[in-house]
């Protein structure tokens, strides 16, 4: 269980453009893993007596559906499609028939943030406030390497949150862009009198706690935790119409005063409650007023130099741009959600310090969630919004453009092992529990599987040269595009999604969604990633490439360009292409071919016995090449026509007369397909693959479910639909949404 929220019976189970064909079982290693490194055929050795095979393949392709891709022109006129198109398709099917290691996926720390769970709260509080628990600094580059300089504290607090009306009241602090709220004065005038009252109240609280001493610092941490429970973004407590606002606080005052006294019973401590709870009904009627503003459309994040001054008790007494006798800090806020009320005031830096390393496994996780952010409002200044969080990618423009002379302020932690975690907002975003790199594992040590043995990888990682002994064996020709094609252009939506979608991207436990959280005090398997995503075949293309919502669409659409599937005379055609390869196994052959061409395990002879059951499915196997998938563009079928093998005799007629063998049909390529299926144990392959789900992923879809299906063009329409009533959005989909995939153990749906 993730929590009282995730409940399957609050679960919607939806399809989506994407499903998974799972990754392979466990074992068969010597099978998925048939090179030591040393072993992998080189593309330029000598054949050396190890029958080791060269030639090319020549293969059609006939489009089904307009192909979204990107064409170069040829010298002298006309087109042509980079081999590379479809190399990668080729890779990714080569990947899963052969049980290879996932590439490609990028493995950075996944980060979230999540009020609604008590996992952040706690991770993120510490049991602490959040001025305490959550440290801040300057953040400063020397040379490639990034650094952070903690701030002056203010006693126990590490920074302090100010109100918004409050800092109105110092005076020319805050400009007309770096406000919350579009103030009007009555509001103001209402507000300064409640902070008058809360003065006033307080001085009194303290007056109580000095009589009671050390009875008091007894019950002080109960009585914070009272209070925290009715903090005015929690309690349900009408803001809007009067009346119930003054029921709901009666209410909430007999509950609070209930809580108290189970703290301390002893009437001594009856004055203090009561003045405790006056003065949270004053700090009720100030949140009452903040609710009833509207919002600054105009406000962008700031860091701003200002002096001020504490009072005796380490308070904030005042803050200005620029007065005697102060000490020196910051005035600085970042994005402006809908319950921010407070600014934050931060001390200067610690200028003795020498400041904490930021690793690079932190700035790479903080760029890609960078990458995933977008401005909602006040579009006209995007740029330096966007600008004010890209600080490790653009920390140069972001510390010019902001005035950053000390650093860019940085709010962080610093967990036992030294890791940390860094955001612009006290309430960053922190990394899951479980992250891709654990759940995806590593090869065996020094062992390559055979999509990195034909086209090629870096060992460990290393530069250039070594990579160079390890070129692919392969060599994806251009393909001529036929003169009479005909072009377009169109628009679309093209969303990425991502693994942090933990309803989608990870496999449910019965009926119980997964999480990459720890959640605490409960038992919980290590989570099982769905495996290779794979997009939909559709039957047809969707009409409509554009949504409806959201409004600020239009920044997100890609604007791309369209090979028709039929000639300017209406008739289809095909695309004629050519893959080169040097020094590959038999078995590497076989491969190559099935992942060019599914229909060929029609042909084996070793195993028609257990592929039968897959021949009318595989007729009607697709593949997809190209952009725009998930609107069922790219749709295509590859008929592999000949193969032409390099003759390795070292006679005249081999060397000269006839250089190459050409074996044409279909049929004539079984001994390739079945020694690689030898290879690989035969039936027990079938099953370590996943055989069934990847020829399924090669089907037309047709959801069970339409009304349940999500396609890019009406998600946000399915959202408001959906999802009234339920929670907040995870992940970019609302959280009880949760993929019911093809190739669950227990469909969902």
């Amino acid at each position: 269980m993730t929590g009282k929220n995730s409940r399957s019976d609050k679960l919607v189970p939806i399809t989506l453009p994407y499903d998974f064909v799972p990754f392979p079982e466990n074992g068969n290693d010597v099978c998925r893993y048939p090179y030591a490194i040393k072993g992998v055929p080189k593309h330029n050795a000598f054949n050396n007596g190890l029958e080791l095979l060269s030639g090319q393949i020549r293969y059609r392709i006939t489009p089904c559906s307009d192909l979204v891709i990107e064409a170069r022109a040829k010298r002298g006129g006309g087109y042509f499609i980079s081999g590379s198109q479809l190399r990668g398709k080729v890779r990714a099917n080569v990947a899963i028939l052969s049980g290879s290691d996932p590439k490609f996926i990028n493995r950075s720390p996944m980060l979230y943030r999540d009020f609604t769970r008590g996992t952040y709260r706690n991770i993120i509080l510490k049991g602490s406030t959040l001025e305490r628990a959550v440290k801040v600094g300057f953040l400063r580059k020397n040379g490639d390497k990034f650094y952070v300089v903690p701030t002056q504290s203010f006693g126990e607090r590490n920074f302090v949150m100010l109100k918004e009306h409050w800092l109105i009241q110092q005076k020319a602090v805050l400009k007309r862009s770096q406000q919350l709220f579009d103030w009007k004065d009555k509001a103001l005038s209402e507000l300064e009198e409640f902070e008058k009252k809360i003065k006033q109240i307080t001085d009194r609280i303290n007056v109580e706690k000095e009589k009671l001493a050390e009875k008091y610092d007894k019950v002080k941490e109960g009585i914070r935790k009272v209070f925290e429970q009715y903090g005015f973004t929690k309690s349900p407590i009408n803001w809007n119409e009067l009346n119930k606002f003054g029921e709901s606080l009666n209410d909430h005052s007999k509950a609070i005063m209930r809580k108290l006294r189970r703290n301390a019973s002893h009437s001594e401590f009856d004055e203090l409650f009561r003045l405790m709870i006056e003065r949270w009904r004053l700090k009720a009627h100030i949140h009452r007023i903040y609710s009833n503003q509207s919002g600054n459309s105009h406000y962008t994040p700031y860091q701003q130099n200002v002096d001020f001054r504490l009072n005796a008790y380490g308070g904030v007494e005042c803050v200005r741009l620029s007065m005697q006798n102060a000490e020196k800090g910051y005035l600085y806020n970042s994005t402006k959600v809908g319950t921010k009320r407070s600014h934050y005031l931060i001390g200067a830096p610690k200028d003795d310090h020498q400041g904490y390393e930021v690793k690079q496994a932190t700035i790479d996780g903080y760029n890609q969630n960078f990458k995933k952010f977008r401005v909602i409002e006040n579009k006209e200044d995007e740029r330096n919004i966007k600008l004010f969080y890209n600080i490790f990618s653009d920390y140069e423009n972001c510390s010019n453009q902001f005035r950053s002379v000390d650093g860019l302020v940085v709010f962080y932690q610093i967990d036992d092992d030294g890791q940390m975690t860094i955001g612009r907002t006290p309430y960053f975003k922190i990394p899951y529990y479980h992250q891709l790199n654990d759940l995806l594992g590593n090869s065996p040590e020094g062992k390559v599987d055979y999509e990195d043995a034909l086209f090629g990888f870096a060992p460990n990682g290393e530069g250039q040269e070594r990579e160079a002994s390890y070129k692919s064996r392969l060599r994806f020709e251009p393909i001529d595009i036929p003169e009479d094609a005909v072009w377009g252009r169109a628009d679309f939506l093209l969303p990425t999604p991502q693994a942090s979608a933990e309803r989608m991207y990870l496999r449910p436990n019965g009926r119980t969604p997964a999480t990459y959280e720890k959640v605490e005090k409960v038992e919980q398997p290590k989570p099982k990633l769905n495996g290779y995503k794979y997009y939909h075949v559709l039957g047809n293309v969707l009409e409509k490439t554009m949504p409806t919502l959201p409004k600020d669409k239009d920044a997100m659409l890609s604007r791309r360009n369209l090979l028709k599937k039929e000639t300017k005379a209406g008739e289809p055609y095909t695309l004629k292409g050519t893959i080169s390869f040097t020094n590959v196994h038999r078995e590497e052959l076989g491969l190559l071919l099935l992942g060019l061409d599914l229909k060929l395990l029609r042909h084996s002879r070793l195993f028609k016995e257990q592929l039968s059951p897959y021949y009318s499915q595989l007729e009607e196997a697709y593949e997809l090449i190209g952009g725009a998938k998930p609107y069922g563009y790219g749709k295509v079928k590859i008929h592999v026509d000949s193969i032409a093998l390099e003759k390795q005799g070292t006679d005249f007629d081999s060397l000269v007369v006839h250089p190459v063998e050409i074996i044409e049909g279909q049929e004539n390529f079984h001994s390739y397909v079945d020694a690689f299926m030898d290879r690989m144990k035969g039936a027990d392959y079938f099953q370590t693959v996943h055989l069934g789900a990847y020829i399924r992923s090669k089907q037309e879809f047709i959801p069970e479910h339409s009304k349940l299906h999500i396609n890019w063009n009406n998600m946000q329409e399915q959202i408001q639909n959906q999802t009234r009533g339920y929670k907040k959005k995870g992940g970019g989909y609302p959280k009880e949404w949760m993929l019911s995939s093809l190739n669950h153990d227990e469909p969902m749906v």
